[in-house]
């Protein structure tokens, strides 16, 4: 074989190789951005699960606040009805105040998760921009042999 077929026979080689490469490269940039595409979604789920939250909280206020602002008269109820009144409207009170807490220990916790997704498209999105300068190289490569 002389020098330049095995120069043809190296560059060729070489030209299979940089192809295999592209092309895994090019479908591990698919898969970003198909990820990409899913952390997207779940992002904008979130948000409109907190806005639901938020406008159906406002109306539990709303409500709560009707309600806790409410007095027993006493003329009305007297001894055990008057008691068992009592209690029973404490115990309405108690469950707005724990209702309360664990609405907005939720959306906390989706505000959280949100910021955790928006986090990891930042990184993908930085992983994305990386691969793409990997298929731009190797084609440039490519072309150059």
């Amino acid at each position: 074989m002389t020098t330049d077929s095995k120069e043809l026979a190296r560059k060729s080689a070489l030209r299979s190789q940089l192809r295999r490469e592209i092309s895994d490269a090019t479908s591990q940039l698919s898969s970003l951005n198909t990820s990409k595409s899913l952390l997207k979604e779940k992002i904008k789920k979130l948000e409109t699960a907190l806005k639901t939250i938020q406008s159906s909280k406002e109306s539990f206020e709303s409500s709560s606040n009707t309600l806790t602002s409410t007095t027993i008269n006493p003329s009305f109820w007297q001894g055990e009805n008057a008691t068992n009144a009592n209690t029973e409207f404490s115990s309405m009170k108690d469950n707005i105040a724990s209702a309360k807490t664990k609405i907005a220990d939720g959306i906390e916790t989706l505000e959280s998760k949100k910021k955790e997704l928006e986090r990891e498209l930042e990184d993908l999105n930085t992983r994305i921009i990386s691969q793409e300068g990997v298929v731009t190289n190797l084609t440039s490569l490519l072309s150059s042999i």
